[in-house]
């Protein structure tokens, strides 16, 4: 009798812990509306607290308000790390985020290729210094860009057969 009252308590102490959790994560969920990105993460943590103490994912939408299959895509989320900005890939957040992250790319690429092809013609100078440093300017920048001379070379002619294309377009 006495494990039984004991094992009960311990029951009631975890259904209380997993209603803390669920209160923590809806109210991280509400007040995430207009920063979701910022609230999301701490809403996965209390989400897969409250899994680990036994709360299904239907008992945990229910608690949040929101469905068994969006507890589970924020839970699959966080159990991969937080690989995306967002949980949900086909949300207009993440695409505006994908978007921003790609415009950002894209800038960073410019600014880079555009020093890249001064180092490059600096190359040829007559003096041994200045084709020292221009050497490794270049090997700084396609550091920063991540690429390799290889990926470099065949970005390039790639870029060359599209703008060849467009004009072949253009012209007929």
């Amino acid at each position: 009798m006495q494990r039984t009252r004991q094992e009960l308590k311990e029951r009631r102490e975890i259904k209380n812990t997993i209603a803390t959790l669920h209160e923590k994560a809806r109210q991280a969920i509400e007040s995430g509306v207009k920063a979701f990105d910022s609230h999301a993460r701490e809403a996965a943590e209390y989400l897969a607290k409250a899994r680990d103490l036994g709360a299904t994912q239907w008992e945990s939408g229910e608690a949040v308000g929101k469905s068994a299959a969006w507890v589970n895509a924020l839970l699959k989320w966080r159990d991969k790390g937080y690989q995306t900005p967002v949980p949900f890939p086909r949300s207009h957040r993440y695409v505006y985020v994908s978007h921003l992250a790609d415009s950002i790319q894209a800038a960073e690429w410019s600014k880079s290729r555009d020093l890249l092809i001064k180092a490059l013609g600096m190359l040829g100078s007559e003096h041994a210094g200045e084709r020292a440093a221009a050497a490794l300017k270049v090997e700084e920048q396609l550091k920063r860009l991540g690429l390799t001379w290889e990926q470099l070379i065949v970005r390039a002619v790639r870029h060359n057969q599209k703008a060849e294309a467009i004009a072949e377009r253009a012209a007929a």
